[in-house]
């Protein structure tokens, strides 16, 4: 199929390695892609594939080995069931659909699942503090009109992610290291994941937010 065909990281139980060139030498990102994330393909050089994340976690772009030591870590993925699927009215998408990663999004109404991020110890050195506290919520308060930049990676000059965090966004931290928050945007109304600033020339960019997810609708 080629461009377009979409793939589903099966192995390696710490996540694939994703490289910023083709090249084997070429530097890896600061993420693994885990088991479960679901991809899609746009070229591929023998095993080597430039990707674009679609769902699960992980760096939203880079290049990746779909084997490793004789083994598949990527399997190709149907866009639709084999046989074909019966014709679906939108209106009964927004009840309910299935995810890419074999998840079910959640009904009109219902609580929302949410992956549970691995836990990780806290961690220090003589130039930064890590804090790993899966499941706080944060809340976009200094964005402006323009909204928060989201980079790939902890690096301030790591790749910018395409689209922003808006004001009033409401994220789920994975983790923080220094002043650099690692997230997931359930919000559903920037990057699914990436790093931002938790503060920017003496401001707020973001504020723990104790509701959560609680007061947005989601399924909107």
């Amino acid at each position: 199929m080629g461009k377009g065909q979409r793939w589903k990281v099966v192995g390696s139980g710490d996540g694939v390695i994703v490289r910023e060139a083709i090249e084997e030498f070429s530097r890896a990102v600061a993420e693994a892609l885990p088991v479960g994330a679901v991809v899609e393909e746009q070229e591929m050089h023998g095993d080597c594939m430039r990707f674009t994340r679609l769902s699960g976690r992980g760096p939203y772009t880079g290049w990746v080995n779909v084997r490793h030591a004789g083994a598949d870590v990527l399997v190709k993925v149907e866009k639709k069931p084999a046989g074909g699927a019966p014709p679906v009215s939108a209106g009964s998408l927004q009840e309910s659909e299935p995810d890419l990663d074999g998840t079910a999004k959640r009904r009109k109404g219902a609580e929302k699942w949410r992956p549970q991020p691995a836990a990780a110890p806290a961690t220090s050195d003589s130039n930064r503090t890590i804090f790993t506290r899966p499941g706080r919520f944060w809340k976009v308060v200094g964005a402006g009109r323009d909204g928060l930049v989201v980079r790939q990676g902890a690096s301030e000059t790591s790749p910018v992610l395409p689209g922003v965090l808006p004001q009033g966004a409401v994220v789920e931290e994975v983790q923080v290291i220094g002043n650099r928050l690692s997230f997931t945007d359930f919000s559903m109304r920037g990057p699914p994941s990436g790093w931002v600033n938790l503060r920017e020339n003496g401001r707020d960019m973001l504020i723990q937010d104790a509701e959560g997810l609680s007061g947005i609708n989601i399924a909107d």
